[in-house]
């Protein structure tokens, strides 16, 4: 009975120290760090159809335990987006690009894809004007589909022919004057407007000659 009491008594105290052992290999481990923030960057992006940027993202705090990250874009037929953070400009519009740490923390890019305007031409690229008169200019805008038509008027020289908003010239006084069309990324197209000339389609035939009896 005694041989055992003693054989138990043995067991026990070896199965504290295992007890004991175990819990101070767990007091030893490293505390997980849960990520806090997750901040892209650039936070707002455009690009051209075909373009492509690379995102990059700052994770809180810096030592975190697991700062693994997962991309998705809300508009693929818009801008595409790698598992390296590879943004790609596909279509037209904006699209919303997620950064997701593993814990479910975001951060977010918005991203626009634009087709840029290539050229602009006024019609007509001449034009004459006795003072006073007014004449409407129009625009021919390549590529049809470029995203921003939007067109500023201006004029080199307003005391001599002045256009507003909608291209619409005056002839105010004698001389020559440029205008000009300009999109919103900058191209131009011109317009030369001479005022104070007889027009093209203006009778230039000679006067003929009566003599007097």
């Amino acid at each position: 009975m005694k041989r055992h009491f003693i054989g138990f008594a043995c067991c026990l105290t070896l199965v504290a120290a295992l007890f004991a052992c175990n819990k101070r290999n767990n007091s030893q481990e490293t505390p997980v760090i849960e990520v806090r923030g997750v901040f892209v960057h650039p936070s707002t992006l455009t690009l051209k159809i075909g373009d492509s940027e690379n995102l990059k993202t700052i994770i809180s705090p810096k030592n975190a335990t697991d700062q693994t990250i997962v991309w998705a874009s809300s508009r693929p037929d818009v801008a595409t987006v790698d598992g390296n953070g590879k943004v790609t400009a596909v279509g037209n519009g904006e699209a919303i690009i997620t950064a997701t740490s593993t814990n479910g923390v975001q951060g977010k890019c918005t991203v626009t894809v634009v087709t840029p305007v290539t050229e602009v031409q006024v019609l007509p690229s001449t034009l004459t004007l006795k003072i006073g008169d007014t004449q409407t200019l129009s625009t021919s805008i390549k590529p049809e589909n470029a995203t921003d038509k939007t067109i500023v008027w201006a004029s080199s020289r307003p005391d001599v022919a002045k256009v507003d908003e909608n291209g619409k010239v005056t002839a105010i006084s004698s001389g020559e004057a440029t205008i000009t069309a300009t999109s919103v990324n900058g191209v131009q197209g011109k317009c030369t407007v001479s005022v104070g000339k007889l027009s093209s389609n203006a009778n230039t035939e000679p006067l003929q000659e009566f003599q007097v009896l």
